[in-house]
């Protein structure tokens, strides 16, 4: 558990509830991608087998990461991956896949804090990814924390840095799992 002797910024990750909560998203990590975080070689293998199109080396796995919590140059909240596989790139940049893994999560509506949805909105717009119209949309929606998710990797991009050059936004779920595979669908 060498992970869980560095705490990041204002992490939540509660070691007793890892041992007692094997279906626990960070725990359900910790089970997948453990194996790759102890070897970087299998890591790079696997991450260039899942999405070829992935530049770079991998250089780290991450578990419960965030660039940072809380920090308003990202998007100001507490929002984490699961699991990043950080990608060297060469040159001192980065790249990261970020992944959200929802085993037996429902989707649920949820609200951002009015505080802090102009960031938000902000990071969506600057990015290009989104629809005219479609900023924002997913607040009051089961979308929120997936669309939150996706905005904090496309805020690394944007940061004033520039260490991060290349970012991927991963939900992985159970197929039985028909809320999480209906947000993702839609």
């Amino acid at each position: 558990m060498a992970r869980t002797s560095i705490a990041e910024p204002h992490q939540s990750l509660v070691q007793q509830r890892l041992g007692a909560d094997l279906l626990w998203s960070p725990t359900m990590c910790f089970n997948l991608f453990g194996g790759l975080a102890a070897d970087l070689v299998l890591a790079d293998r696997a991450v260039h087998t899942w999405w070829p199109d992935a530049p770079g080396n991998v250089s780290e796995v991450r578990f419960a990461h965030s660039p940072g919590r809380l920090d308003r140059a990202y998007l100001g909240n507490l929002v984490a991956f699961d699991v990043v596989f950080a990608l060297d790139l060469g040159g001192g940049s980065q790249g990261i896949t970020g992944i959200d893994v929802k085993y037996n999560e429902a989707a649920k509506r949820h609200l951002a804090k009015p505080a802090r949805l102009p960031r938000y909105r902000e990071v969506a717009r600057r990015s290009g990814v989104f629809a005219q119209g479609r900023i924002g949309a997913a607040d009051g929606t089961d979308l929120l924390v997936m669309w939150r998710e996706h905005v904090l990797a496309l805020s690394m991009l944007q940061h004033s840095r520039g260490r991060w050059r290349w970012a991927r936004y991963v939900v992985t779920y159970l197929s039985a799992n028909s809320d999480v595979a209906g947000a993702c669908a839609r």
